[in-house]
Protein backbone atom coordinates (compact mmCIF):
# COMPACT_ATOMS: atom_id res chain seq x y z
CA UNK A 1 0.00 0.00 0.00
CA UNK A 2 2.59 2.55 1.01
CA UNK A 3 4.60 1.86 -2.77
CA UNK A 4 1.30 2.71 -4.46
CA UNK A 5 0.91 6.10 -2.43
CA UNK A 6 4.07 6.79 -3.55
CA UNK A 7 3.88 5.58 -7.10
CA UNK A 8 0.89 7.94 -7.20
CA UNK A 9 2.85 10.89 -5.41
CA UNK A 10 5.29 10.44 -8.06
CA UNK A 11 3.29 10.48 -11.39
CA UNK A 12 1.74 13.89 -9.72
CA UNK A 13 5.03 15.17 -9.42
CA UNK A 14 6.57 14.47 -12.56
CA UNK A 15 3.19 15.74 -14.38
CA UNK A 16 3.52 19.11 -11.96
CA UNK A 17 6.88 19.53 -13.33
CA UNK A 18 5.80 18.59 -16.98
CA UNK A 19 3.30 21.18 -16.73
CA UNK A 20 5.43 24.12 -15.45
CA UNK A 21 8.05 23.19 -17.82
CA UNK A 22 5.53 23.22 -20.80
CA UNK A 23 4.57 26.60 -19.88
CA UNK A 24 8.33 28.18 -19.19
CA UNK A 25 9.37 26.84 -22.54
CA UNK A 26 5.96 28.68 -24.01
CA UNK A 27 7.15 32.17 -22.39
CA UNK A 28 10.53 31.63 -23.94
CA UNK A 29 9.39 30.36 -26.91
CA UNK A 30 7.83 33.52 -27.37
CA UNK A 31 10.50 35.64 -26.89
CA UNK A 32 12.76 34.22 -29.14
CA UNK A 33 10.34 34.22 -32.01
CA UNK A 34 9.67 37.81 -31.44
CA UNK A 35 13.76 38.56 -31.50
CA UNK A 36 13.68 36.47 -34.77
CA UNK A 37 11.31 38.83 -35.77
CA UNK A 38 12.68 42.40 -34.76
CA UNK A 39 16.11 40.78 -36.37
CA UNK A 40 14.20 40.06 -40.16
CA UNK A 41 12.57 43.59 -39.50
CA UNK A 42 15.82 44.92 -38.94
CA UNK A 43 17.41 43.15 -41.85
CA UNK A 44 14.83 43.80 -44.56
CA UNK A 45 14.28 47.41 -43.26
CA UNK A 46 17.59 47.89 -43.94
CA UNK A 47 17.88 46.30 -47.26
CA UNK A 48 15.25 48.91 -48.31
CA UNK A 49 17.28 52.19 -46.45
CA UNK A 50 19.81 50.77 -48.82
CA UNK A 51 18.16 50.54 -51.73
CA UNK A 52 17.04 53.84 -51.38
CA UNK A 53 20.25 55.42 -50.74
CA UNK A 54 21.94 53.65 -53.37
CA UNK A 55 19.33 55.16 -55.65
CA UNK A 56 19.20 58.47 -54.63
CA UNK A 57 23.07 58.68 -55.57
CA UNK A 58 22.38 57.43 -58.82
CA UNK A 59 19.91 60.11 -58.95
CA UNK A 60 21.09 63.49 -57.96
CA UNK A 61 19.34 62.78 -54.17
CA UNK A 62 15.96 62.13 -55.57
CA UNK A 63 13.57 59.62 -54.06
CA UNK A 64 11.71 57.13 -56.34
CA UNK A 65 8.70 58.52 -56.94
CA UNK A 66 4.95 56.83 -58.12
CA UNK A 67 2.82 54.66 -56.82
CA UNK A 68 3.93 51.92 -54.40
CA UNK A 69 4.44 49.83 -57.18
CA UNK A 70 6.08 51.95 -59.44
CA UNK A 71 8.67 52.53 -56.47
CA UNK A 72 9.20 49.15 -55.83
CA UNK A 73 9.38 48.16 -59.86
CA UNK A 74 11.77 51.35 -59.75
CA UNK A 75 14.04 49.54 -56.86
CA UNK A 76 13.63 46.12 -58.58
CA UNK A 77 14.83 46.91 -62.17
CA UNK A 78 17.17 44.42 -63.48
CA UNK A 79 18.30 44.02 -60.05
CA UNK A 80 20.44 47.22 -59.73
CA UNK A 81 19.08 48.14 -56.36
CA UNK A 82 17.50 45.33 -55.44
CA UNK A 83 17.13 41.53 -56.44
CA UNK A 84 14.11 40.48 -54.40
CA UNK A 85 11.52 42.27 -52.72
CA UNK A 86 12.37 41.19 -48.82
CA UNK A 87 8.61 40.68 -47.71
CA UNK A 88 5.63 41.39 -49.94
CA UNK A 89 4.01 42.93 -46.63
CA UNK A 90 6.44 46.15 -46.90
CA UNK A 91 5.24 49.19 -47.98
CA UNK A 92 6.07 52.76 -49.01
CA UNK A 93 4.36 55.58 -48.06
CA UNK A 94 5.83 59.37 -48.92
CA UNK A 95 8.79 59.47 -46.51
CA UNK A 96 9.11 55.53 -45.09
CA UNK A 97 8.49 51.96 -45.67
CA UNK A 98 6.27 50.22 -43.04
CA UNK A 99 4.60 47.22 -42.32
CA UNK A 100 1.43 46.75 -40.82
CA UNK A 101 1.03 43.67 -38.96
CA UNK A 102 4.13 43.54 -36.54
CA UNK A 103 3.46 42.49 -33.09
CA UNK A 104 3.63 44.34 -30.08
CA UNK A 105 6.34 41.97 -29.03
CA UNK A 106 8.37 42.01 -31.67
CA UNK A 107 8.16 45.93 -32.38
CA UNK A 108 9.47 46.19 -29.09
CA UNK A 109 12.02 43.90 -29.69
CA UNK A 110 13.13 45.95 -32.59
CA UNK A 111 12.97 49.52 -30.49
CA UNK A 112 15.26 47.72 -28.10
CA UNK A 113 17.71 46.65 -30.56
CA UNK A 114 17.24 50.71 -31.88
CA UNK A 115 18.13 51.82 -28.11
CA UNK A 116 14.45 53.12 -27.79
CA UNK A 117 11.90 51.87 -25.06
CA UNK A 118 8.82 50.58 -25.40
CA UNK A 119 6.68 51.54 -28.83
CA UNK A 120 5.91 55.18 -29.19
CA UNK A 121 2.94 56.43 -31.52
CA UNK A 122 4.39 57.23 -35.32
CA UNK A 123 2.70 60.95 -34.59
CA UNK A 124 4.87 61.82 -31.81
CA UNK A 125 7.28 64.21 -33.45
CA UNK A 126 10.34 63.17 -31.22
CA UNK A 127 10.91 59.98 -33.83
CA UNK A 128 10.45 61.83 -36.97
CA UNK A 129 13.19 61.21 -39.61
CA UNK A 130 14.54 58.28 -37.22
CA UNK A 131 13.83 54.01 -37.48
CA UNK A 132 11.82 53.16 -35.13
CA UNK A 133 8.66 50.49 -34.84
CA UNK A 134 5.40 52.35 -33.99
CA UNK A 135 1.89 52.60 -33.29
CA UNK A 136 -0.16 54.16 -35.80
CA UNK A 137 -2.75 56.13 -33.88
Amino acid sequence: MFSLIVTILAIALVAVLAVATLLYLKDAGKGSSAAAQSARYLQEGSQLVGALELYKLHNDGQMPTGDEQQIKDTLLQDGKYLKAWPQESWRFSTDYAFRAEVSSEACAAVNKKLGIEGVPQCSDTAYEAKSVCCAID
